[in-house]
């Protein structure tokens, strides 16, 4: 009897990684959160649908974010999306969002980089 793969061994299915390709590829190899391009990236689900293959996302709804980023976001989600612990991101539009999960808030100045960028 076959067992299902896990998550991790799902990360190595072609078809992951041929998405994978596609998002980092879209966000120019950039951190989406800080802007980092030296450091390790991943690809961060922004939201996980129930029995969905991590492939079968569509892209909207993945991000490239830096390991660190990414660790802190793994953090942060169960907080809420109105937390004040969630990064700015920039959008591929330009403007920037309270982190990957939430809409853009209107306190943030979303016409210019944070201060971090400049």
């Amino acid at each position: 009897m076959n067992e299902a793969p896990t998550y991790p061994e799902k990360l190595k299915d072609p078809r992951w990684q041929r998405v994978k390709c596609q998002v980092l590829t879209r966000d120019d190899f950039t951190c989406r959160s800080c802007g980092c391009t030296t450091r390790t990236l991943h690809v961060h689900h922004r939201w996980y649908g129930n029995g969905l293959e991590p492939w079968l996302y569509p892209l909207d709804a993945l991000v490239t974010l830096c390991d660190q980023c990414h660790s802190f976001e793994e953090v942060a989600e169960p907080l809420g999306r109105n937390s004040d612990f969630w990064p700015l991101i920039r959008m591929s539009d330009g403007t920037f969002r309270k982190g990957p999960m939430a809409e853009i808030v209107g306190r943030w100045d979303t016409s210019k980089p944070p201060r971090r960028w400049a």
